[in-house]
């Protein structure tokens, strides 16, 4: 993010695909920290995409929810060129 905001012009777009991830039986909400991380950098949020990734996999001892979508954030650049 710090790169696209270097290179985008002022208004500029930047799209960037995540997903949320379980690791040592804690949920890491990416999408939140994405947004959280892409506000302070000077990026505005235009949109956001659930995309459903519906691959099943059969497991046997399922103890969370499945994480079986992405997200896709569409952000605009606030400024222009270097900060």
């Amino acid at each position: 993010m710090l790169e696209a905001r270097r290179i985008l012009k002022r208004r500029g777009l930047l799209i960037l695909k995540c997903q949320d991830v379980r690791y040592g039986g804690k949920d890491y909400w990416m999408y939140i920290d994405i947004f959280n991380h892409a506000t302070q950098l000077g990026f505005k949020a235009v949109d956001l995409f659930v995309l459903n990734n519906s691959i099943h996999v059969k497991t046997y001892n399922q103890r969370c929810s499945r994480k079986n979508h992405s997200y896709m954030w569409v952000l605009q650049s606030l400024t222009g060129g270097r900060v």
